[in-house]
């Protein structure tokens, strides 16, 4: 079975390595890129094509998150995109998910949610 194919947009460099160990730890995975804003995060989506995208619900910089997931729509109608924040009653999160994300997860990362996120787009749930 192919490996799912991961996005990781964060502008904190520590989150992104603790992400990427636990979706390494996986072994279903395979990690398309990086990347720490907004635009450059919508160039990259179009060139790796990957299947789950984790967002940062704070990426802050050149643009808002809402911006973001609805330009990575137009990009992908079908890549999963799950909004990462460190709040989740944070206003953002929230929004994030009526404008399109599929899925909000909490900060710091958990082991057992993040692999249950990527098991179950791997099998269509």
């Amino acid at each position: 079975m192919d490996k799912q194919k991961v996005f990781i947009i964060d502008d904190a460099d520590i989150a992104r390595v603790m992400l990427k160990n636990i979706l390494n730890e996986t072994g279903d995975v395979e990690i398309m890129g990086e990347e720490k804003t907004g635009m450059g995060a919508i160039i990259m989506l179009e060139e790796l094509k990957p299947d789950i995208v984790f967002l940062e619900a704070d990426i802050g910089g050149d643009m808002k998150l809402d911006d973001v997931i609805s330009e990575m729509r137009k990009v992908d109608k079908d890549v999963k995109i799950i909004v990462c924040a460190d709040d989740l009653s944070q206003y953002k999160a929230v929004e994030a998910s009526l404008v399109g994300a599929d899925e909000i997860v909490g900060k710091p990362y958990r082991k057992r949610t993040i692999q249950r996120i990527v098991k179950s787009y791997k099998e269509g749930v």
